[in-house]
């Protein structure tokens, strides 16, 4: 669950996009809070397209929503930072 979907608007600058897509890597994450899909999975389950996934990322990345780390080659380690989950 994401506490502050039920609270007043701390991030009003989030969209709907954005909320979209930190559920969907909330649904994807194991219990130290990281999940790893692709940037095609994250949109195809959120029902957004790819680039707006990726500003979407950028957006939760900037306000400190996510931490995101490379992995490998290409792909990302996302991390929901604490307090965002439950």
């Amino acid at each position: 669950m994401i506490y502050w979907s039920k609270k007043p608007k701390p991030f009003p600058h989030l969209n709907t996009t954005d909320k979209a897509v930190l559920v969907t890597l909330a649904s994807f994450t194991d219990r130290e809070d990281k999940c790893f899909p692709s940037v095609e999975t994250i949109a195809k389950t959120s029902w957004s397209s790819r680039s707006s996934v990726i500003r979407s990322l950028d957006r939760l990345s900037e306000c400190g929503l996510i931490a995101r780390t490379k992995r490998y080659n290409k792909s990302n380690v996302y991390t929901i930072v604490s307090g965002v989950s439950g």
